[in-house]
Order: structure tokens, then sequence, then C-alpha cells
């Protein structure tokens, strides 16, 4: 078998939307097949409000890609010696690294908007993490790039 790198899907452009966006009908709105395919077309939106995207390229160089392999493993165990694995350090790093732009972030929390910053190496900046980890928007954006990068949902995802 041949392996041929034009039969995955391009993620170079991924917009998520958050469970908690006042903008998506919870009610009518599928989140757990939209958070494993990636297809907007199980989210439901509330007439005339738009919600907030955040736009992420899962399609990393490789020290990027490298970085947050490297952040997975936290030591090893005493007995195993098998490593272990830092989910939250995890999480941290893929957002950094793949979280590229913040379209819209008026609805996300109530007269408080988040302004996109990025650090001096050009990544999203630590305090605007902490703000999007505070509301759960971490470990969607996690989620979905567990969901489409590490999974057989690539080749089938619509952007």
């Amino acid at each position: 078998m041949a392996i041929k790198l034009d039969q995955f899907k391009k993620f170079n452009c991924v917009e998520i939307i958050s469970q908690s966006d006042d903008a998506v009908d919870t009610e009518e709105s599928d989140f757990d097949e939209y958070q494993a395919t990636g297809d907007q077309k199980h989210l439901v939106f509330v007439d005339g409000k738009q919600p907030t995207k955040f736009i992420c390229n899962f399609e990393m160089k490789g020290k990027q890609a490298a970085r947050i392999k490297n952040a997975m493993v936290g030591g090893h165990d005493e007995e195993t010696k098998r490593p272990k694995v830092t989910i939250g350090d995890w999480s941290f790093k893929v957002v950094k690294y793949v979280l590229k732009d913040i379209q819209n972030p008026e609805g996300l929390e109530e007269g408080q908007a988040i302004k996109f910053r990025k650090d001096k190496d050009g990544y999203v900046h630590d305090e605007v993490l902490v703000i999007l980890d505070r509301i759960g928007v971490v470990s969607e954006i996690f989620t979905m790039y567990s969901n489409l990068v590490g999974s057989g949902a690539r080749d089938h995802t619509k952007n």
C-alpha cells in the first residue's frame, strides 16, 4: 500500500466554535458529532447572532509538532519506567501553537471581548490562554485537534 498525501484533508484553516457561545442553539446542535468531525452542519445558530470563531492551523511545522509531542510527556513512572502523560501542559501547548486568530470575540462573554494577542515568539499570548481556559475553550480546541488530527476523521472532514 502506498501512502498518498493528497488523500488527507488539509487542516490549515479550521474554524472552531465553542459550545458555550450564546450564538449556538445548544438544544438543537449536536456537539458530540461536531467535535468528532469538525463539520459545522451539526451546529444550529440563533437567528441574528454570529458565533465567535477560533481560527486554528492544525498543519504544523516539524519544530511545532515536536514541541507538542514533547509537552505530552512529563517524566517517567518510577515503577514501570513508562512515560507519564501530562494532559494539562499538552493541551496548553496544542492551543498555543495552533490558534491563529479569534473572529467576532464579542459573543463569548457578556460585555467582555477577548483580544487576540501574540507573545514575542509569534504564538498566542499566555494571558489569552488563561482566559480561554477559564471559559473552557482550551479543552474544546484540544479535543477538536485530538479528534481530527489523531483519528480517521481526517479523511472525511469538511472545514
